[in-house]
This record gives structure tokens, C-alpha cells and sequence, in this order.
């Protein structure tokens, strides 16, 4: 746990609970009482926030009645009151719109969202001390405390469409966005009354019956994608590769490129590999679970707020490919259209307080749309004179004298003030190795001297707020470094990956944005240990154990602990080669959750050399290597596609089929030659040469031995024997 979880724990078990028990109605906590009997050193500002937080309320049940004395000072203190019967928390709400209105139909860490009979929306807002709902406008909420929104007016960020005022284009055909209400709701009672209310009125925006919906004047079939666990299988050589490229594409596009051919189709296939979309993996005898889903890696201290080296480092864990594409597939899977052109932007890291302690910090910035910097609270930089960045050094100087043009303080208040600029974007980080928001600033430098902390702000318009964070390899090579606010290398960030996050998808059938599928290729998926790669997720890749499905599964990971499950939208990929290891030998579990689909030569794909056939070539070489050992050791028409010369057939037969069929037959090479239709020993391809036994052998016992040699060059009717 981290110290909040940890100091949130303390005060529950030890302060709350055994006054709950005593049935006091109320308790007053000192922040000096808790850092003194946890021995905490220098943690006052962690222990005022962790049980002054959302987080701390909801867990205890409690009521916040005061806060009173300074500001993360020994004698902060904190009355909480006990929730009586008719008191009403946000899970008692939650429980509530289940029980009226069933299957939520968004369903976040921050918010969750119901559909009405009448196709009217309702949601409530998670993670609040007091229960807050937003509501389309009807009028007035009768006896409640409430916000109206216009239309356009900024909001909470993952409201459905319906309620949000960034709706996707299908709903905006539709005149979305419209006025919503904020209500807040302090008694069951009350909670009962405002939902009865609701359902009486009416929008007059009936869900159409059946399977379709309209959208403007189109009607659309509501359609969805299966999750596909496929693996290619065959001999070397048959285009395995190739053929999980264009599966992918195909998944990804719901089509193949329109201009056919390998070059259109492999364009297309690295445009969606550069966007995320496609992540393509090679397993091999050491593959570990470790590298696909998670595993403990050793991590630098970094640099500290000041940009100065530190020492030392600890284990941390680490997310494998599979889950890092299992992250992205799941939060990006809805992305709206925002027409924004990302060569043209400045980009900069913001990190919105520390990880731990000021996560309320971050949910009033995302909440508000606003960026902060905490970096000198008491310094306006309102005056045009702090452009200047010497001006702001200046002024710096005037609280700490030995301050330098180098000091990261100096240069993240100059950064807020003066660099960053409207149309710019915005990622704010989660630690150094995730980010968890991107936002396009959309207005100037602000000073909020009401606020407790981080008073340096910018308004934002987010463009994607992420449940879970997300892997900073995602857009960026390498990490971010400890500094709140700077600038990122737009060399090192990946535009295509950032575009699809914030403003790929394409309207669905529901009108929402249509889900974005992503495909995770493992190539030669046979060669590692299937069962320890894998581990629990054996079960969570079939079908109806996705995320979202009827009988959706998640597990608790071992390493970090999280709550885990595989989206329907990613889809897996795998190939096979048969030489390696038959079909028969893979793992059972990995059989039974996967399609195969067999890829064998095809020698009709290849055509003539000169007056050589080379798909007869093929055709007799597989008839002959099926006789003498199985079909699953035959050679793929790939090793012959590019041979358009007869140096270059020539080059191919000596360099790649003569030496693979030496492998097959465990360097047996009178089979070799039966392969190759050799009768004497001056052989087309195979020179072979009897060898002497030596002087102190007995004739007798001598036996009949050859030395094979591979000719330099083949003659001119070397292939005569393949096309007979």
C-alpha cells in the first residue's frame, strides 16, 4: 500500500471504527495525533490529505461536518460525522440506479451511467464525499441543490453522450450536446423522490425497436466483432507471416486496402502498427510471463523536482506487452473525432500532484478542466513584466537568493506563464512510466489566489481522460522525468499512437463511437512454454470471458496486484511453424481456445523461370519429402516467390532448400538426394564421392561410405528431373 493507503488505514481501524462501536454521532481527529502514533517523519502534508480526501470518506463511511486550524499543521483537525439510517453514501446510490435501472451502460472508475426505458441518461458521479447526479434538463429539480449546463458549457469528461458537451458526430446529427443539471442528493429520501420525478418526464426520444437506430436520416445495423483467438499453422515458408498481417488488417480496417498487392497491404499494416493498433511479438524458449504480462524490473530513482540525478533503485512492477496492449485497447476503444492536427502542436508533460497524496488535486483539474502548478503559491505572474523569464528569476530570488536560471522552479513558473500557449497539448503523467490524461490548452495564464495549493493555472479542454493509466511507451520512447511541467521532444513522441488515443473513431451503430479493434500478433507462438507465458490468461482470452461479456472474468495480477481482464476488442493473432513442433504436441488449454487455420504451399502462386516450371519444382520436391517423412516438413512456395532469374532459383536451391533439407533428415543426405531425384553420383545438385576406408580396416568390415558435396553451380537441365 502506499503511506495514504496506509494512514487512511490507521485512522479507520483505530480512530473511526472503535468510535462508530461506542455509537459516538461524531469524532474530531488532530493531524499531529496521527503522525505522532504512526512515528511519521515530516508527513504532515500526507496525513491532512489522505483523511481529508473523497477517498477517505467513502471508505469510512463518514461525513466531513469541519475542517479547522491551518494548513497541514499539527493542529489541523477534522470533525467527521457517522452516516445515521437515513444518511446516504455514494455506493448506496450506486446500489439503488442498479436495482431501478440494471446493467449500467458506462462504467468507469469516475462515473457510472444508465439508460432510461425512454432513451434518456442518467449518471452518477464516483469518488465524491456527496452524492452528485447528472440529469438531461427537464426544468428544475424540485427541493434539490443543483447546477444547470448549457449546451456547450465544460463538464466531467466521461459523461455519455447524451450528457456530455463533447458528444461524437452521430449524436451531435441528433442536437446533442443540450442542457444538463448537476443535483446533489444528501438523503435516501430525497434520492428516491429526484429519480421518481425523473421518470415521469419525458424526453420524447424513444429507443426505435429491433436491432437498428437512426442516425440523421441513415438507419444503421447494429453490428458487433467477435474477439478472435486464431493461429496460422504450417510448414516453413507458406506465408504465415504474411497472412497475420493481413488478418489484422482486415480486424483492424474491417477490410482489405482497396489498391490489392503485398505493398499496399503492408503499408497499411505499419501505419496501424506505428498507431498502436497492431503490436506484433516473437515468442522464444525463454519467453516468460514476465515479459508478456508482468513481472518485477529494476527501476532508477531518476531525477528529483529539481532535475538533479538521484541514487539508487528499487523493483518495480512492470507491465508485459500483452498488458500494455490490453490497457490501450480497453480506454482507447471509444475515441471521438477532434479534427486536431498534431504536427502542428507544441506538446508538454504536466504532472497534476504527487501520485500518492494530492489525488484530489488531479480530479478537481480533470473535473474543472484546468492544469496547476505548485511551484511558488505565493508568486503572481499575472504582470506582462513575467514573460521575461529573468523577470521571474528575479523574483524567485527575492524568497531564496542562492536560486539559479537552472533551478527547475525558475523554469517550470516560466514554462506555466510563458511558453506554454493556447492550442498546445497537454499529457499529465502518472509517476514516470504512465500518463493518464491528454488536454489542449485553451487559455491564458491564471492566478488563483483563493486556493489552498497549486494556485498557476491554465484551462483545458481534455481530449481523453484514461480510467487506468497507461504506458508511457505508448506515445513516447523512453521515460518521463521528475519535473512537473517541460517541454517533450516531438521526435521522440509517436503522433500516430496520440492521434489514435484522442480522435480516431468512427461512429457506430449505437451512435457511439465505434469500437477501435487492436490485434496482438505472437509469432512462432509454439516455441516458448504456452502454459508459463500465459498463466491465468489461458481462461481470460476465450470469447465470453472478455471484459463486457455475459460471463466476463478478472483476476487479481501477482506482481502489482491490479484487477485485470482482456477486452473483447483486442484480438489475438498467432502462427506456427509445424516443423518445429506438430500441432499434436501444443498445450491443451491453448488448443481449445483458439481457431486454426492451416496454411500449406500453394504451387500455384508460383510461375516459370526461363522454360523451368517452378511450381512442378515444388510440386515433386513436397510429394517426395511427404513420402519419406510427413507433410508438416514440406517447403512453402514463399522460399520461391522472388525467384525471377535462374542465378537467383540457383541461389535459393543451394543457400536455403538444399540446407533445410539436410535439417529434415537429420543429415541423412541419400534421402537428400532422393528429394532432389539424384540417380548417380555426378548428381545435378549433390556430388557424391565414395570414400576409401583406411589401410588397417579389413575389407570385410569396411563399410560403404560417401562424402556429399553441394555443387558450386547447377547445369543447365539441372530441374529437367522436377517436371517429369
Amino acid at each position: 500500500m502506499s503511506q495514504a493507503d496506509d494512514i487512511r488505514h490507521f485512522v479507520r481501524v483505530n480512530l473511526i471504527e472503535p468510535a462508530r462501536a461506542r455509537g459516538d454521532s461524531s469524532i474530531s481527529i488532530r493531524a499531529g495525533d496521527v503522525h505522532k502514533e504512526m512515528e511519521l517523519s515530516n508527513a504532515l502534508p500526507a496525513v491532512c490529505s489522505a483523511i481529508g480526501s473523497d477517498k477517505f470518506l467513502a471508505e469510512a463511511a463518514v461525513l466531513l461536518a469541519a475542517r479547522e486550524g491551518p494548513q497541514n499543521s499539527t493542529t489541523t483537525t477534522f470533525k467527521f460525522e457517522f452516516a445515521n439510517g437515513e444518511a446516504l453514501s455514494v455506493p448506496l446510490a450506486e446500489q439503488e440506479l442498479r436495482r431501478r435501472y440494471g446493467t449500467p451502460d458506462v462504467d468507469t472508475k469516475n462515473l457510472i451511467s444508465f439508460d432510461l426505458p425512454d432513451a434518456r441518461e442518467i449518471a452518477l458521479q464516483r469518488g465524491n464525499a456527496i452524492v452528485q447526479l447528472w440529469l438531461e434538463d427537464n426544468g428544475p429539480v424540485p427541493g434539490a441543490e443543483q447546477r444547470p449546463y448549457e449546451p456547450n458549457e465544460g463538464r466531467h469528461s466521461n459523461l455519455p453522450n447524451r450528457l456530455t458537451h463533447q458528444p461524437t458526430a452521430s449524436f451531435r446529427e441528433q442536437g446533442f450536446p443540450r442542457p444538463v443539471r448537476s443535483v446533489r442528493v444528501t438523503s435516501r429520501a430525497q434520492l428516491k423522490s429526484i429519480l421518481d420525478w425523473y421518470e415521469q418526464r419525458s424526453s420524447g426520444d424513444r429507443a426505435p425497436e429491433g436491432g437498428a437506430v437512426k442516425l440523421g436520416d441513415r438507419e444503421v445495423g447494429v453490428a458487433r466483432q467477435l474477439p478472435t483467438n486464431l493461429i496460422l499453422y504450417g510448414p516453413p515458408g507458406t506465408g504465415k507471416t504474411y497472412s497475420s498481417a493481413r488478418e489484422a488488417v482486415a480486424l483492424c480496417d474491417g477490410e482489405l486496402p482497396k489498391i490489392s498487392g503485398r505493398t499496399a497491404l503492408m503499408e497499411r499494416f505499419n501505419a496501424l502498427k506505428e498507431a498502436g493498433r497492431i503490436a506484433f511479438v516473437t515468442f522464444h524458449q525463454s519467453y516468460s510471463y514476465e515479459e508478456f504480462v508482468e513481472g518485477l524490473r529494476p527501476e532508477t530513482a531518476g531525477q528529483d523536482s529539481e532535475g538533479q540525478n538521484s541514487a539508487g533503485f528499487r523493483l518495480k512492477p512492470t507491465d508485459g506487452i500483452f498488458k500494455r496492449v490490453a490497457a490501450v485497447a480497453q480506454q482507447a476503444g471509444r475515441a471521438g473525432q477532434t479534427g486536431i492536427d498534431l504536427r502542428t502542436r507544441d506538446f508538454f508533460k504536466m504532472s497534476l500532484g504527487s501520485v500518492d497524496e494530492d489525488e484530489d488535486v488531479y480530479r478537481s483539474s480533470i473535473d474543472e478542466n484546468y492544469i496547476a502548478l505548485g511551484w511558488g503559491r505565493d508568486f503572481d505572474w499575472t504582470d506582462p513584466i513575467y514573460r521575461d523569464f529573468d523577470a521571474i528569476l528575479e523574483r524567485w530570488r527575492t524568497k531564496d537568493p542562492n536560486v539559479t536560471s537552472l533551478s527547475s522552479r525558475v523554469r517550470q513558473s516560466h514554462y506555466m506563464r510563458a511558453v506554454v500557449k493556447e492550442g498546445d497539448i497537454v499529457v499529465v503523467s502518472f509517476g514516470n512510466s504512465q500518463f493518464r490524461a491528454i488536454g489542449e490548452v485553451i487559455g491564458p495564464y491564471e492566478y488563483v489566489a483563493g486556493a489552498s495549493q497549486f494556485r498557476h493555472r491554465r484551462k483545458v479542454r481534455w481530449l481523453r481522460v484514461f480510467e487506468r493509466p497507461l504506458p508511457v511507451e505508448t506515445i513516447l520512447r523512453g521515460k518521463f522525468t521528475q519535473p512537473a511541467l517541460y517541454k517533450l521532444d516531438q521526435a521522440k513522441l509517436n503522433l500516430s499512437a496520440l492521434s489514435t488515443l484522442i480522435g480516431e473513431g468512427k461512429p457506430g451503430a449505437s451512435g457511439e463511437a465505434a469500437v477501435l479493434p487492436y490485434v496482438l500478433i505472437i509469432d512462432e507462438i509454439n516455441r516458448a512454454n504456452i502454459s508459463k507465458v500465459f498463466g491465468e490468461l489461458i481462461t481470460l482470452i476465450e470469447p465470453d470471458k472478455r471484459l463486457g461479456s455475459v460471463n466476463a472474468l478478472t483476476v487479481t495480477l501477482p506482481y502489482s496486484g491490479e484487477d485485470f481482464g482482456v477486452p473483447a476488442n483486442l484480438h489475438l493473432i498467432g502462427t506456427m511453424n509445424t516443423a518445429d513442433r506438430s500441432i499434436a504436441l501444443l498445450d491443451t488449454a491453448l488448443r481449445r481456445r483458439f481457431q486454426f487455420k492451416e496454411l500449406m504451399p500453394d504451387a500455384s502462386l508460383l510461375g516459370k523461370v526461363g522454360l523451368i516450371d517452378v511450381s512442378a519444382v515444388l510440386e515433386r520436391i513436397n510429394e517426395r519429402i511427404e513420402y519419406l517423412f510427413d507433410r508438416e516438413h514440406q517447403i512453402g512456395h514463399a522460399y520461391f516467390m522472388d525467384c525471377v532469374t535462374r542465378d537467383r532459383l540457383d541461389e535459393v536451391m543451394r543457400n536455403k532448400i538444399i540446407p533445410l533439407l539436410s535439417e529434415y533428415f537429420y543429415e541423412d543426405w541419400e534421402k537428400v538426394r532422393l528429394v532432389l531425384g539424384e540417380t548417380d553420383d555426378e548428381g545435378r545438385f549433390i556430388v557424391r564421392t565414395k570414400l576409401l576406408p583406411p589401410p588397417t580396416f579389413a575389407d570385410e568390415s569396411a563399410l560403404e561410405r560417401f562424402r556429399y558435396v553441394v555443387r558450386e553451380s547447377f547445369a543447365e537441365a539441372a530441374y529437367e528431373g522436377f517436371m517429369l
